[in-house]
């Protein structure tokens, strides 16, 4: 039976990756449309081509931040074992604990240089759209506070482990 975090984690994980597939469609459907409004005569456009490209670079840094905790939540990204298949199987969970006490120290640190960042930049706006500055901020925030998430989970579970071994 599953506890309340767990059921937790699993909708998150389920939001987060129709959020993800969305956030890709519109990706492409943004460039898409600034292609075609770079190419159009301006009597039919407007000024369209700049808030089309604050819009996709917008989306991009959210893409970026929130896939890169997907992929960490998955556990799908990039890994060299070589030493790792080698070593025994307490020194490889050791290693996993030291690896992941470390992710969570990167992600505070980048959680509180994004809040400092945020409130140093309340009233900043961008050049073109006099958009907040803070919504890419937040792109950077919410994909650390998930990878925080996610690593804590897991280290969680694999201290469990290591307890009942």
């Amino acid at each position: 039976m599953l506890n309340v975090c767990q059921r937790v984690l699993i909708r998150l994980g389920k939001v987060e990756s129709l959020c993800l597939a969305g956030a890709g469609i519109a990706l492409v459907l943004i460039v898409g449309v600034g292609i075609v409004a770079r190419y159009t005569p301006i009597e039919f456009t407007g000024a369209m081509t700049a808030p089309i490209e604050e819009l996709s670079k917008l989306t991009l840094v959210w893409l970026v931040f929130w896939g890169a905790s997907w992929v960490h939540r998955e556990d799908s990204h990039y890994k060299m074992t070589v030493l790792l298949d080698h070593l025994g199987r307490r020194t490889r969970a050791v290693l996993f604990i030291v690896d992941n006490l470390i992710i969570i120290g990167f992600s505070l640190f980048l959680i509180i240089y994004a809040v400092q960042l945020m409130k140093s930049n309340l009233d900043t706006v961008t050049l073109v759209m006099q958009w907040p500055v803070n919504w890419w901020t937040c792109g950077l925030l919410a994909g650390m506070v998930l990878i925080l998430i996610y690593t804590i989970r897991r280290l969680i579970l694999e201290i469990r482990g290591l307890m009942r071994a």
